[in-house]
């Protein structure tokens, strides 16, 4: 397939300008819908003959599906952005209204310019290419939903729908490399129970639970996690207490205390290893305080940490298209935050992250991306996925990845 027959400039300015108009759509996470962004999307495939659907969770809404078949059997690659964005916590900070998309010498600012709305306007003129291309496979671009309030309700819903797919493109900015994986998590709510009473009383009444919490902490963060290295991932697991709260006066003591702590989870290091180190912990703690029931473990979410193969197909075609295109090799990485790819792995999809244009200040005050680097990325993409929609061999590499 060839890149494209339409004149270069027309095509690079319909990309940039509807980016701008996405960014003119505040799409932050846990504080504004993703329904005008999706009618805008929406409205503009129909123009172009594109077809899209809404996709729910839970009878809400959870993100955009474009679906191209085509000609002749092959895999199934899906290409996905999501629809919203980190909040804007100081606008006062920002040289322009982050909602108001400003070009400055090639520098297009505004909130959602790195994560992701660029990557959406690409992918839809991917979308627009594939729509009138004759390949071998099935197309996916997904733009999800609830992914910055940690609900993830988009790729939920798409996973369910879809559990089969031969691999995924995140199209998270960056040009220098790509994530090949992530470490995992598991995260917990722990209460530690006590006795509310008097702050004034000269007989205690019982343990103040924030005792309880003070030493959890303590043992927590003595946590000899170097001995815990995974030399596939180069990463090593963390633990980090990320809430606190108990109390509401100087008067009483509070008879709870709960807390937060997130695991960060590598190959070599699961959740089950993780549960009972805080197992012991509190263990030891309810032993030393002679108080046993005194504390409630709560396990909430967990999604295992996974690496592809460096020499998957879903890599190589991207670092070769990357390489024909403009001479750049994509070195290869493994994230200590956790992504998308992470619950795809639950389903034994691979997942590349990380590849998209250049940018600076992500998720911060004056985010923004380099206009210049638009087109590489909608050519790179383009040959990579030409590159797999040539072979059927993708769906042989498919392994368990994190086992």
């Amino acid at each position: 397939m060839k890149l494209t027959n339409l004149n270069k400039n027309i095509l690079e300015e319909s990309i940039i300008n509807l980016t701008m108009d996405l960014v003119k759509f505040p799409t932050q996470g846990g504080l504004d819908s993703c329904e005008n962004i999706s009618k805008l999307i929406i409205k503009w495939c129909e123009s172009k003959n594109i077809p899209i659907n809404k996709l729910t969770y839970q009878g809400k809404f959870s993100g955009l599906l474009i679906e191209i078949e085509g000609t002749k059997s092959g895999p199934t690659i899906c290409l996905n952005a999501c629809l919203d964005t980190s909040p804007v916590d100081d606008f006062e900070s920002w040289m322009f209204d982050p909602f108001t998309p400003t070009i400055v010498k090639n520098w297009l600012y505004g909130r959602g310019t790195a994560d992701s709305k660029t990557a959406i306007s690409i992918f839809l003129h991917i979308a627009q290419i594939y729509s009138i291309t004759t390949f071998a496979g099935t197309l996916h671009i997904l733009f999800d939903a609830e992914e910055h309030t940690g609900n993830f309700y988009g790729i939920k819903s798409y996973a369910k729908r879809y559990p089969n797919i031969d691999g995924m493109y995140l199209g998270y900015p960056g040009r220098d490399k790509i994530c090949v994986g992530s470490r995992g998590f598991l995260r917990f709510k722990i209460i530690f129970k006590g006795r509310s009473g008097h702050s004034g009383e000269s007989i205690p009444l019982g343990k103040n639970p924030i005792d309880l919490l003070g030493l959890f902490i303590k043992k927590v963060n003595s946590i000899d996690v170097a001995k815990y290295y995974d030399p596939e991932m180069h990463k090593y697991p963390k633990f980090t207490i990320t809430s606190v709260h108990s109390g509401n006066s100087f008067t009483s003591t509070p008879d709870k205390c709960e807390t937060l702590i997130d695991i960060r989870l590598t190959k070599s290091f699961q959740a089950n290893q993780a549960r009972e180190i805080i197992q012991q912990i509190l263990k030891s703690i309810e032993t030393k305080f002679s108080c046993n029931d005194s504390t409630l473990l709560k396990e909430l979410e967990s999604w295992p940490a996974y690496k592809i193969p460096d020499h998957h197909f879903l890599v190589y075609s991207l670092q070769n298209a990357s390489f024909q295109i403009d001479g750049r090799h994509l070195n290869l990485t493994v994230s200590g935050p956790s992504n998308i790819g992470n619950f795809m792995s639950t389903f034994d999809i691979p997942v590349v992250s990380g590849f998209g244009v250049e940018y600076k200040n992500l998720h911060s005050i004056n985010e923004r991306i380099n206009l210049k680097t638009i087109w590489g990325c909608y050519s790179i993409y383009l040959l990579a996925l030409d590159n797999m929609f040539k072979r059927n061999k993708i769906r042989r590499q498919r392994k368990l990845l994190h086992a």
